[in-house]
């Protein structure tokens, strides 16, 4: 693995990997890797059977992928505590899980996705908190997830998304995070433990709503996570085919 210290250099090679039949999981943005590199996080790893990008993190790491030959494993090592999400698209099989179980990985969680359309336009404009309260948030974002599981952003990107508008909140005692683009896409959505059961999460889902109302969104959740999955579905999201399993080596 090498740390990655130019981003021209690095659009290249990805764009080289695209092409029929490759696998790969969610695409970072060009934001998010000029970041990744401005903050010396981000590793590449690039091999006869495809592209490893890994995103390092406090105690653990989180790797992207891009293959394009199953039969070539790559020689190089990774950390301990790296986690790799693997989207499973509707009716159609892949062979990235049984790939990654030959490189170590074990099946962490599992995961399903929610969509909603666009929505009529509204007028309610998104509103970035005071930074004075980045601190308490940041800390019920880290407190509520699991950090392994969580695709928690570093302090860094949490501040530049405050600043950026796309954090939506209810003083300290809730937040939603979300990634802006043609599809807008729910990252974390926390409420304090003395807050919830007060209809928080349902108030915060519904301001998503009205800010992202021009563009599609969705929104990743534990399938398990049942009380999520019917917030979200009481705000006009519903499952869409599409889930994913969070493997860790």
């Amino acid at each position: 693995m090498q740390t990655v210290r130019d981003y021209g250099a690095l659009s290249a090679l990805i764009s080289s990997q695209f092409r029929p039949g490759v696998l790969t999981n969610r695409i970072l943005g060009a934001e998010e890797l000029r970041g990744e590199i401005a903050r010396g996080t981000l590793s590449v790893y690039s091999w006869a059977g495809g592209l490893f990008l890994l995103r390092r993190r406090p105690g653990h790491a989180v790797l992207h992928y891009y293959l394009t030959d199953l039969e070539a494993l790559p020689e190089a090592g990774l950390p301990a505590n790296t986690l790799v999400e693997l989207p499973h698209r509707p009716q159609r099989a892949d062979a990235a899980q049984a790939y990654f179980t030959r490189l170590g990985f074990a099946v962490r969680l599992r995961r399903i996705r929610l969509a909603r359309p666009a929505l009529e336009a509204q007028d309610e404009p998104a509103a970035a908190p005071a930074e004075e309260d980045a601190r308490a948030l940041y800390w019920l974002l880290t407190e509520s997830f699991d950090p392994l599981t969580g695709c928690l952003p570093v302090w860094e990107e949490f501040v530049q998304d405050l600043r950026a508008g796309c954090v939506l909140t209810h003083g300290a005692d809730a937040l939603l995070r979300f990634l802006p683009g043609r599809t807008a896409e729910i990252r974390q959505l926390a409420v304090s433990p003395a807050r919830r059961g007060q209809g928080l999460a349902r108030t915060l889902v519904g301001r998503f709503n009205s800010v992202t109302a021009a563009c599609r969104a969705t929104v990743w959740t534990g399938a398990d996570n049942a009380a999520a999955q019917h917030v979200y579905q009481a705000e006009g999201f519903a499952p869409d085919g599409w889930t994913s399993t969070v493997m860790i080596r």
